[in-house]
């Protein structure tokens, strides 16, 4: 058996932009949680960047985008928010255990309300929102949540700008005007149900929003489970991470 037993399995592309960024959280995650330096200390990570029939605005043709996900399920740990309508889909298609990034995303929220209260917007594409994974999921677990018709016209203008230009100058002041409209209706936090919104933050403080960024927070819990797994299996044959 080689060194790296575990695999992360990370099935990414929707949209593009999040893919490089969202490894980059995982290696991040790596070296703050068991404090990986070279680079035998790094998990072994396969990525595929899958195409998608998605469009910031309109519906889903659904069965398309499954049959797309049926061809991307190799070695899967990642479900981007746009796709985790389809979660139950692709769990019954993979061969290995599946980390719901929306299942994260309440748990980090509920510790966070517990501790300071307070509503929190969510900041989604239109197709997460017509889904209500998010909604429903909310009311299942008895959290309230922010959102409407001005935020998600914010968030649609917002996100087709960072597809087409990147962070640019323009993206900039549409990110500026998504959180005034959230500040307006008095919210104290932000969701990111959305991987390509992480940009928005690179290098930005927001003193008056707590944000939760579900790219960031998948990516922590993907490396704690990852380290339970080596712990299971056999450290020794794996990257040591008793360093910390």
């Amino acid at each position: 058996m080689g060194k790296h037993r575990v695999k992360i399995g990370a099935l990414v592309g929707m949209g593009p932009n999040s893919t490089a960024p969202f490894y980059e959280c995982l290696m991040e995650s790596a070296r703050r949680l068991y404090g990986a330096v070279d680079d035998e200390d790094f998990p072994y990570f396969v990525m595929i960047s899958l195409p998608t029939p998605f469009k910031v605005s309109g519906s889903l043709d659904h069965s398309a985008m499954i049959e797309s996900l049926k061809r991307g399920i190799i070695d899967l740990n990642r479900c981007e928010n746009v796709v985790h309508q389809y979660f139950d889909e692709m769990k019954a298609i993979a061969s290995v255990p599946m980390v719901s990034l929306l299942e994260v995303v309440i748990a980090s929220l509920k510790e966070s309300c517990d501790r300071r209260g307070g509503i929190p917007a969510i900041l989604a594409t239109e197709s997460t929102i017509q889904s209500r994974v998010y909604q429903n999921a909310f009311t299942s677990h008895a959290l309230e949540f922010f959102h409407s018709r001005e935020l998600q016209l914010c968030v649609n203008q917002l996100l087709s700008e960072l597809k087409m230009h990147g962070l640019s100058d323009l993206a900039k002041l549409r990110w500026q005007a998504t959180l005034d409209c959230v500040r307006k209706a008095d919210c104290t936090s932000v969701i990111l149900a959305c991987t390509d919104l992480s940009v928005c933050l690179q290098g930005r403080c927001v003193e008056d929003l707590t944000f939760f960024d579900s790219g960031n927070l998948l990516a922590e819990h993907t490396i704690k489970c990852y380290m339970e797994l080596v712990k299971t299996l056999g450290a020794k044959d794996d990257p040591s991470f008793f360093k910390k």
